[in-house]
């Protein structure tokens, strides 16, 4: 801190945590040491947590705007706001890293739509940081691609695969995967434990813990995450038979953003 030196801070800042890089948790955590003189997590997770506040209002426009189905909120509550999420709150680097990364991703779709040069230039810098906050936030890219499908902006198509595409490019550059890690290709391997696994974290939001013996426990978790994910994509399917009957896309806000949301998650 004494000498300052562009190299150094980029060489702390861009040098990968196992398996990904967390540029903008260390970010923060140089600025929180910069003016509070120590590195404090408390201020460390409220700064990350204050995402929440912006999540919630672009719920409450989509919401507001939409007069979306109630069985539609129910699920979507339950898959992104589960006991885990709760969790995560008290973790120092987790609020500015898994938590913040749905806030800029959100915030590009919302950006996305009626696009002008400046919504796709904040869509960009919102793409940026996302990615930049967590190796999930490279989801935005064809999210993205097909969110200005929707509205066949091919103009701005190729703009956002471009830069968003020369992000992932960086972020991806000279990234090593551990050898304790699990290749895609050894994921891969086991096509029932993927969806086993994906089921189970959809679900979570009905575990009984230990009310229920282990059998119906896990049954009644993966049941409820095939039940949230075909509410969800039933209104998906509603969305592209809708744009696919029409010349000219007319789509609200609201029908768009929680299109780009769900394929993002």
């Amino acid at each position: 801190m004494p000498h300052f030196s562009w190299n150094e801070f980029v060489k702390i800042i861009w040098t990968q945590d196992d398996e990904r890089r967390i540029v903008l948790d260390r970010v923060i955590a140089l600025l929180i040491y910069a003016v509070h003189g120590s590195l404090d997590l408390r201020i460390q997770m409220f700064v990350g947590l204050l995402s929440i506040i912006g999540l919630l209002y672009f719920f409450y426009t989509i919401i507001k705007g939409a007069q979306l189905p109630a069985i539609l909120l129910l699920c979507g509550a339950l898959l992104l706001f589960h006991i885990q999420y709760y969790e995560a709150i008290f973790w120092g680097m987790i609020p500015l890293q898994h938590i913040i990364v749905y806030f800029f991703a959100i915030g590009t779709f919302y950006n996305l739509y009626s696009p002008t040069p400046v919504r796709i230039i904040t869509a960009v810098l919102m793409g940026i940081l996302a990615i930049f906050s967590d190796v999930s936030g490279t989801f935005v890219l064809p999210a993205g691609i097909a969110v200005l499908t929707l509205q066949r902006q091919w103009k701005y198509v190729a703009i956002w695969v471009i830069a968003m595409g020369a992000m992932i490019w960086l972020y991806y550059h000279n990234l090593e995967i551990p050898a304790y890690r699990p290749k895609l290709s050894d994921n891969l391997a086991h096509p029932k434990l993927i969806i086993y696994n994906f089921l189970a974290f959809s679900g979570i939001s009905a575990d009984a813990n230990t009310l229920f013996a282990h059998t119906n426990r896990v049954t009644l978790i993966l049941f409820t995450g095939m039940i949230l994910w075909g509410v969800l994509f039933y209104y998906v399917f509603l969305l592209i038979k809708t744009a696919s009957s029409r010349t000219i896309f007319m789509f609200s806000l609201a029908g768009k953003l929680p299109f780009g949301e769900a394929l993002f998650t």
